[in-house]
């Protein structure tokens, strides 16, 4: 933001002053998590898993030898188990060289939503501390760098849940042609191990729209004129030690404290809650 333009918000915040809103002195009501769209991206990712574990999962269970073939049960039967997955994961890869678009598109969707549910909960903060209405694309230059960055970390980090699915079942199938497994038994964890995937992927759907959501609310805060925030934990049990120190006090947006700003660490519910104090001050 230039000095004029910074110049005319503070301007117009003196002018409601004088009009009786008390400016900065009003509670800024706590900015909300986007929980469901955290949700809908871990949805839209296990949606987009799910055939893969499916094919995975029938074919390679199909390989693996009764319990009535012993003569199967050794390294001919490991081979053609490996070769399996082997002739899978290269399938998968190719598909994958198809659909980076897809996932692409799923990520930026997502990312949409968060930017959407951040401009309209942030316009309601500014609102209610210092009657000030925004303009809708104030900041949307940085947000959208925000937002292309976000796309291409995605779809580096979707690409990682399948690499380590197949890289966890190459392990198992090593480990089964050693061990002696029964079918039922092999079976199990082969189930399983798309279970972890399922599970990775979800991490990565919810860590994601929290960083996303911390990036978007910064750029939009800094465009606006605030140049502090307060941290704001969400104040329950699930609060890391660490996160629940800084509760309350407040930072330079150019100066955050070691953990980052809120958000940006992993799995982190904190939010940054614009520090008015500064223009409320410039108004009085």
């Amino acid at each position: 933001m230039d000095a004029d333009e910074r110049k005319r918000r503070l301007g117009l915040i003196a002018k409601r002053r004088a009009q009786g809103v008390q400016a900065g002195r009003r509670r800024v009501a706590p900015l909300p998590q986007p929980d469901a769209i955290r949700d809908g991206y871990a949805r839209a990712l296990l949606e987009w898993l799910a055939p893969l574990g499916e094919r995975v999962t029938a074919r390679l269970v199909a390989a693996i030898p009764l319990d009535h073939e012993p003569e199967k049960r050794d390294a001919n039967g490991k081979r053609s188990m490996s070769a399996e997955l082997k002739g899978l994961e290269r399938a998968f890869n190719r598909q994958l060289d198809r659909e980076v678009g897809k996932l692409e598109a799923v990520a930026k969707k997502q990312a949409v939503r968060v930017d959407s549910f951040h401009r309209q909960a942030f316009a309601e903060q500014v609102r209610a501390a210092v009657a000030v209405k925004l303009p809708d694309k104030i900041g949307a230059k940085a947000i959208e760098q925000v937002v292309a960055g976000f796309v291409r970390e995605n779809v580096d980090l979707i690409k990682t849940v399948p690499e380590r699915y197949f890289a966890q079942l190459s392990e198992l199938v090593a480990r089964a042609g050693a061990g002696g497994l029964r079918h039922d038994e092999m079976a199990k964890l082969i189930a399983e191990r798309f279970d972890v995937a399922k599970s990775n992927a979800e991490r990565i759907a919810r860590d994601q729209v929290g960083k996303l959501y911390g990036q978007i609310n910064q750029a939009r805060q800094v465009a606006a004129g605030v140049t502090r925030f307060v941290w704001r934990t969400s104040r329950d049990a699930r609060v890391r030690d660490e996160h629940d120190a800084l509760d309350g006090e407040s930072f330079a947006w150019d100066s955050p404290p070691p953990e980052g700003i809120p958000g940006e660490a992993i799995n982190c519910r904190c939010g940054a809650e614009p520090d008015f104090s500064e223009v409320a001050a410039a108004a009085a």
